[in-house]
């Protein structure tokens, strides 16, 4: 009677490791999924990881070897199933780029005791797959994968809520929807206390993360008010001649009457649904550019509603905690690429669904 062979299925938790014995001609073949479904990119990959991983471990003397292949696999256990979500990522095993990233990687992995930093590795390999096509980015990838063991946590942090404060725009034109979005999105960045001083903008200037200036920093009254200048205008006085001439140049392009609204920081006042000027869709680029320019450019008026923004801005907590430690930063600064992947990779790892900061 014929017997045959039967396909071999597992499952497995988090941060688990598969490990699946094959009889091929017979030589027992010992396979480690890290977690992931088996198959036959999943094989191929994690052959090609563990023989990665014995490379990495024969540069150690013995007493430390049992240490760093621990530390290796525990690696595994965070990069397999991060990548297998992304489609088509284990595939990325057989490319040398990504070989080369993975040896240091684990390199990376062998000499760190924190499981943080595993997820930050595992995101920056997941970074590479998605975005390392354009080569600035990747450069910064593959420095930052080199220096995650060096980096304290708090620096991470701050840079992290840096990069967060600077790039981060709200999607929805109303101010409270807007502002109420990025606090929710600041009270998962901030997951920490953030430091005081400049000792950890030493620390990431010495990692290349960030570049230190000489001159002070401008004030996030003066930050915010120009990059969210959507909310924080003056408007169109309503009932007003002005506005009647907004309509036309809106009708005139077919454009609805609903994209005006009441002016949440200045009452009496109506507003363009915009949240920054610079942000326009370029289809309504001219229409918008005219009715701009029927705002009024009334100095107090404009003061007055830059201080009922920031006053907004200060009644949501997390808010009101990351513009209070903008203030004290002592000097100007600059975020290199590395900084950027750095903070890129960290937001993703205490919050997947954060935006893209590169």
């Amino acid at each position: 009677m014929e017997i045959s062979r039967k396909e071999q299925t597992q499952k497995a938790g988090d941060n688990s490791v598969q490990t699946q014995i094959e009889n091929q001609n017979n030589t027992i073949q010992i396979i480690q999924y890290f977690g992931v479904t088996p198959s036959a990119e999943a094989s191929e990959a994690a052959t090609i990881y563990n023989q990665m991983n014995a490379l990495t471990a024969k540069n150690y003397a013995e007493i430390a070897a049992n240490t760093v292949n621990e530390r290796i696999k525990s690696f595994g256990c965070e990069l397999f199933p991060r990548l297998e979500k992304i489609e088509g990522a284990l595939e990325k095993f057989k490319d040398p780029r990504f070989e080369f990233l993975l040896r240091d990687a684990q390199i990376t992995a062998a000499k760190t005791d924190r499981q943080d930093d595993l997820r930050l590795l595992s995101e920056l390999l997941a970074c590479h797959v998605q975005k390392g096509s354009n080569r600035k980015i990747d450069a910064g990838i593959s420095h930052a994968i080199r220096i995650i063991d060096e980096i304290d946590n708090d620096a991470l942090c701050a840079l992290t809520a840096v990069c967060a404060f600077i790039y981060y725009n709200p999607v929805a034109c109303s101010v409270k929807e807007g502002l109420d979005a990025l606090n929710k999105l600041f009270g998962k960045l901030l997951y920490l206390d953030l430091p005081i001083g400049i000792e950890w903008m030493d620390h990431l200037d010495m990692l290349s993360a960030l570049r230190i200036s000489s001159t002070r920093l401008k004030k996030s009254k003066d930050f915010l008010s120009s990059r969210y200048d959507g909310y924080s205008c003056v408007g169109i006085m309503k009932d007003s001649d002005e506005l009647k001439n907004a309509y036309k140049v809106l009708d005139d392009n077919s454009i609805s009457h609903d994209v005006i609204v009441d002016n949440e920081c200045l009452n009496g006042y109506v507003r363009l649904k915009l949240v920054s000027s610079n942000n326009v869709d370029p289809t309504c680029k001219d229409a918008v550019s005219k009715v701009l320019k029927l705002y009024s450019k009334d100095g107090a008026l404009l003061g007055k509603a830059k201080d009922n923004f920031i006053a907004l801005w200060d009644s949501y907590h997390y808010l009101k905690i990351i513009r209070d430690w903008w203030d004290q930063i002592p000097q100007v600064f600059n975020v290199s690429i590395i900084g950027r992947v750095l903070a890129q990779t960290n937001a993703k790892r205490v919050f997947p669904e954060a935006p893209d900061l590169i």
